[in-house]
């Protein structure tokens, strides 16, 4: 899944909110990626991207604490 489609996911789980943050590996920081607009629902999930060196695989790890 790319991050332009977490929206539909949100539209298609009403009871979910997904947020999305991407590691950059040049300035070794964290940027948002996407931001739910809906975070008043009940369940929210937030996500690291994480990409492999040369950018040709993609992995979404989820955030606990």
């Amino acid at each position: 899944m790319e991050t332009k489609q977490v929206s539909k996911f949100e539209d298609q789980n009403p009871t979910i909110s997904v947020n999305v943050l991407y590691f950059e590996r040049d300035t070794k920081d964290f940027t948002v990626e996407y931001k739910s607009p809906h975070f008043t629902r009940k369940h929210q999930v937030n996500l690291l991207l994480l990409d492999e060196e040369d950018y040709s695989k993609r992995h979404y790890v989820r955030i606990t604490s």
